[in-house]
C-alpha cells in the first residue's frame, strides 16, 4: 500500500488533482483535450489517406502529429492519475478507519482480564471488513483497466482494418496495428478475469461479514434477556445453530 501511495503521490498526480478539481481548469482541460484529439485524428487521416507523397506523409507523422497528440496524451494521463489518486485516497481512508477500530478492539481485549467472545467476534469482523475492502478495491480497479484496455484495443484493431481496407499504408503497419490491438484485447480479457476472481472474493467476504454480524447480534440480544433460564436456552440454541452451520460448510467443502 505504501508503494502505491508513493506512486500516485507525485508532482504529476498533484497537477492532475489541481487541474480536475478546479472547475474552470477542468473545463479548459476538457476543451483542450477535445481540440487536440480531433486535430490528431484529422492530421493522421489527412497524412495517411490524402497525402500522396511519402516524404510529406512522414513529415506529418513525425513532426506535425506529435504537436497535437502529445498534449492530448498528457491530459489523458493526468486525468487517469487524478482518478487513480482519488480512488486510492478513498481506499486508504477506509482502511485507516478499520485499523483505528482494530486498535480500539485490541485495547479493549487487553484491558479485560477475562476473555470476551464478543470482543473476539468484533476483531474477526474487523479483519473480514479489511479483506472485503481490499478485494472490493481490487475488483473496481480490474474492471476499470479491463474496460480501458478493451476499448483501446478495439480502436487499434479498427484502425488496422481501416488501413488494410484502404490500402494506402504499408502492410507492416497494418499488421503491427492489428497485433497491438489483439494484445490489448488479451490484456483487457485478463483484467476481466481478475475482476471475476476479485468479485468472487468480495461476495465470499461479504457473506462472511453478514454471518458474523448475525452472530454478534444474536449473542448481544441473548445477553440482554433478564430471565436467566431463557438466556441459557437461547445461548444453547445459538451454539447449536453455529455448530450445525459449520458442519454444513465442512460437508459442502
Amino acid at each position: 500500500m505504501e508503494a502505491l501511495s508513493s506512486l500516485y503521490k507525485s508532482p504529476l498526480s498533484d497537477l492532475g488533482k489541481y487541474l480536475f478539481e478546479n472547475r474552470i481548469a477542468r473545463i479548459i482541460c476538457v476543451v483542450l483535450f477535445i481540440i487536440f484529439a480531433l486535430a490528431s485524428l484529422g492530421i493522421a487521416f489527412y497524412a495517411a489517406f490524402i497525402v500522396q507523397d511519402a516524404e510529406q506523409r512522414t513529415y506529418f507523422f513525425t513532426y506535425v502529429l506529435p504537436i497535437f497528440l502529445v498534449p492530448a496524451g498528457l491530459i489523458a494521463i493526468l486525468f487517469l492519475l487524478y482518478v487513480s489518486t482519488k480512488t486510492l485516497d478513498k481506499f486508504e481512508v477506509q482502511l485507516e478507519k478499520i485499523h483505528v477500530e482494530r486498535k480500539k478492539i485490541t485495547q479493549k481485549m487487553e484491558d479485560h482480564k477475562e476473555p470476551d467472545i464478543f470482543n473476539t467476534i468484533q476483531l474477526s469482523l474487523n479483519q473480514l471488513d479489511e479483506y472485503y475492502t481490499i478485494n472490493k478495491g481490487q475488483a473496481r480497479s480490474s474492471f476499470r483497466f479491463s474496460l480501458f484496455a478493451i476499448v483501446i484495443g478495439l480502436i487499434t484493431i479498427s484502425v488496422g482494418i481501416w488501413f488494410f481496407y484502404l490500402g494506402k499504408t504499408q502492410i507492416e503497419l497494418t499488421f503491427i496495428t492489428g497485433i497491438a490491438g489483439v494484445l490489448l484485447e488479451f490484456i483487457g480479457g485478463a483484467y476481466f478475469f481478475m475482476y471475476k476472481k476479485s468479485l468472487e472474493q468480495v461476495n465470499l467476504f461479504f457473506g462472511q461479514l453478514i454471518k458474523t454480524q448475525d452472530t454478534m447480534l444474536a449473542i448481544n440480544l441473548a445477553r440482554d434477556i433478564s430471565d436467566e433460564s431463557k438466556r441459557l436456552e437461547l445461548t444453547d440454541k445459538i451454539i447449536t445453530s453455529l455448530l450445525e452451520r459449520n458442519l454444513a460448510i465442512a460437508n459442502a467443502g
